[in-house]
């Protein structure tokens, strides 16, 4: 779960004046991030990343109590960290040498496994709106502290607050008492405590939840998943590494997607083939003579066997919607995907965003973004990558192995695709051809008067004229269900896009343009997946 923070950067003057307040104020916000966990039933298989600034005030004591939970940070700047660090505001300088130097070691921390300028605006209001809304956007739930009674500022906090409330995402506002309107209060009651309290009894701040419920949905993973995700023990400290997240991820995928498919093929086989024979057992019943007992017997046993077929038929197709299996397959299969792709880029000093950019359905949520802060954090403790090592480690494992590499995988199922679907339709155009002509044949019987051997012929054609066209059309039904077609021109236009991006990952001159090229790749990839999961996800067998 991320969770997002935003608080007044003047934070001491804000405190209510007694001496301890700052400390205070520091045990009571742990206790509330602490206390979080249960709150927001976060489970022991699950872990918290925190999302925020790193101006002066609240965003370092959020960063500082982070650190000593070992709790992972993505700090996202309004600018690069020199020009951050230097910025002026309307008051002055935004930090002085004392807080630069403690904002730079929060920054350095192990804790912190992202530090990004995510801004380019030109003015200091927009910079400092675009970072709050893509706190806003990464956050599933938002911790924000506000000062009572103080007027809201376009691109703040009380302005983040209004935005995630519109957006219907929780959001816990810690609002601070003032510290002048408490001065006077104090001085009111010194005459008189009737309530016996002092100003130190009292909390720093109250706490109000505003916008909806924590939606279980955010911290769960895909069902084809879930179990290989939980066996990794994401409550360990420190955290499992990347790649042993992604490889059950994966074998959980791999192996649901397998079964998934085969019985996918299986009851397209099932449910086309027993229409297809219904047909021809309802044709043979229709042209059997009754006239014999034994006869009837044998029309009743095929009518009877045809209404078996249909049963059958429709009782695999109602299953296969009942069960949501063409969706499971294909979701089975997207996260073994998201998995391999997470896998080839690991080492690679950049973000996955292009998990984020994908259009990825809404219950991937989770497992993209602990996927992305897993590799953040495999790569803020790693050493410095080598440019020859990362190439040649990419090109080998994720484009070019003879097994398992993506141009073996394209050729092989191109091929395969386009035998299957070349020998579909010859089998289509066989069957057309075959009850034009049955169809032909009876035309020119009826018309010329033909005896004999034609008159035979004729109650055969009739049939034959019927059951043809159903063949033709379930086999082409089939070849449709089994994505043939698409697949063959898929894999062939994907094919020479990874031999392209093989070439210019090889003549890469820095790690820049690697990782680039590596991300674009990476994009096109699973993009190809998600592609294929749109067309199977909702499709049965017609």
């Amino acid at each position: 779960m991320q969770l997002g923070f935003s608080g007044p950067r003047h934070l001491l003057q804000q405190l209510p004046g007694s001496a301890d307040a700052a400390q205070r104020l520091r045990e009571e916000m742990k206790t509330v991030l602490t206390g979080l966990r249960q709150q927001l039933q976060v489970g022991p298989n699950r872990f918290i990343t925190g999302v925020s600034q790193l101006a002066v005030g609240a965003d370092m004591l959020f960063t500082e109590l982070l650190a000593e939970m070992n709790w992972p940070q993505r700090v996202l700047l309004p600018q690069p960290r020199a020009e951050f660090f230097s910025a002026t505001g309307s008051q002055g300088p935004d930090f002085q040498p004392d807080e630069w130097a403690r904002a730079q070691t929060l920054l350095d921390s192990p804790h912190i496994v992202e530090e990004r300028a995510v801004s380019a605006a030109s003015t200091r209001r927009d910079r400092f709106e675009e970072t709050n809304l893509r706190i806003l956007e990464e956050a599933d739930v938002l911790v924000c502290m506000v000062v009572q009674g103080a007027e809201p500022r376009p691109g703040g906090t009380s302005d983040l607050v209004a935005r995630a409330v519109a957006r219907q995402k929780p959001v816990l506002v810690l609002t601070l008492r003032n510290a002048s309107a408490n001065a006077s209060a104090t001085d009111g009651a010194s005459d008189g405590a009737s309530d016996g309290e002092t100003d130190d009894a009292q909390p720093i701040f109250t706490q109000e939840w505003r916008g909806p419920a924590v939606s279980a949905a955010l911290l769960s993973l895909p069902h084809c998943v879930q179990h290989a995700g939980h066996a990794v023990a994401l409550a360990a400290d420190p955290l499992p590494g990347l790649a042993a997240y992604v490889d059950v991820v994966k074998q959980a995928g791999s192996q649901r997607a397998g079964r998934r498919r085969v019985d996918f093929q299986l009851a397209a086989g099932v449910v086309i083939g027993t229409h297809v024979a219904a047909t021809l057992a309802a044709l043979l019943a229709l042209k059997l003579p009754t006239d014999q007992p034994w006869m009837v017997a044998l029309v009743v046993a095929l009518l009877v066997g045809e209404l078996a077929l249909l049963g059958s038929g429709y009782r695999t197709h109602q299953r296969l919607h009942d069960e949501h299996a063409t969706r499971d397959w294909a979701m089975a299969r997207l996260c073994a995907e998201m998995a391999r792709s997470a896998r080839s880029l690991r080492g690679m000093p950049i973000a996955l965003d292009h998990l984020r950019q994908l259009p990825l359905p809404p219950e991937l949520q989770a497992l993209t973004k602990t996927m992305n802060v897993l590799h953040l954090r495999d790569n803020a403790s790693a050493a410095a990558p080598d440019l020859e090592t990362l190439r040649q480690r990419y090109l080998q494992e994720r484009l070019r192995d003879g097994l398992s590499g993506q141009e073996t995988y394209y050729i092989r199922n191109k091929s395969q695709a386009h035998r299957y679907f070349d020998l579909a339709s010859k089998v289509f155009g066989g069957l057309s051809i075959l009850a034009f002509v049955a169809t032909l044949s009876k035309v020119v019987v009826l018309s010329v008067g033909l005896g004999g051997g034609w008159a035979v012929w004729k109650e055969f054609a009739g049939p034959l004229a019927i059951l043809f066209p159903v063949a033709a059309v379930g086999v082409m039904s089939l070849a449709t269900a089994l994505d043939w077609d698409a697949r063959s021109h898929t894999f062939a236009d994907m094919h020479l896009f990874v031999q392209r991006q093989g070439r210019y990952i090889e003549a890469a001159a820095s790690l820049r343009e690697l990782t680039t090229l590596a991300l674009q790749t990476e994009a096109r990839l699973l993009g190809e997946t998600l592609n294929w999961f749109g067309r199977r996800a909702y499709v049965g067998v017609a």
